[in-house]
């Protein structure tokens, strides 16, 4: 992450915006492992109001080169101050459909994250075990993006099990983490489905 020289202006304006932000409800499914995660179009709804009100602006700019898609963002503030960072993925398949997913994925993951929000499940199971007596044992929460995340590792593991292991140790901790933890058959299935594919030759 790099910023502008100073940045106390755009730091209280993110403190004001990021008071203002709700979670957002998971709004889609992922095809993959029938999860849910927030579309782009739910993130930037919840936070566009709230960063606007602020004197906060957005520029996302994708670049793509030797199988790895990269999004830079930019957070600016109408002092002039600024921040930005990046974040890389690699690709299933170079073509536009690929590219564009991942271009998408990547949106979402720095949006929520500048904007420290985190992806919720809809309230309506919330009070299925209410009344019965007993405390249900709650799951970890996923980090947000978690589940664009494993959407992405899932079409990487079809590229093998290199692409898979450099995608692995390229993503963020808490990612690899959470997976670990809360899902290590997944991890497993996964690793297994990279092993039998065999790369195609230029």
């Amino acid at each position: 992450m790099t910023t502008s020289e100073q940045i106390n202006d755009i730091a209280t304006a993110l403190a004001g915006a990021q008071s203002e932000i709700q979670n957002v409800t998971k709004d889609a499914k992922n095809p993959h492992f029938k999860s849910d995660y927030a579309t782009l179009d739910a993130i930037t709804d919840m936070v566009r109001p709230a960063f606007a009100k602020h004197g906060l602006a957005v520029v996302q700019i994708p670049t793509y080169a030797e199988g790895v898609v990269t999004v830079q963002t930019l957070v600016t503030h109408s002092s002039g101050q600024w921040i930005k960072g990046e974040t890389s993925s690699p690709i299933s398949k170079a073509d536009p459909q690929g590219i564009g997913s991942a271009c998408t994925y990547l949106r979402r993951y720095s949006l929520a994250a500048i904007a420290a929000l985190a992806q919720t499940d809809d309230d309506g199971n919330a009070s299925s075990n209410k009344g019965n007596g007993a405390v249900a044992e709650q799951a970890p929460k996923a980090p947000a993006g978690y589940d664009d995340w494993l959407n992405t590792l899932a079409s990487v593991a079809d590229n093998g099990a290199e692409e898979l292991k450099a995608m692995w140790f390229g993503s963020s901790l808490d990612y690899r983490r959470h997976l670990t933890e809360t899902s290590p058959k997944t991890w497993d299935d996964l690793k297994a489905k990279a092993a039998k594919k065999v790369p195609v030759s230029a």
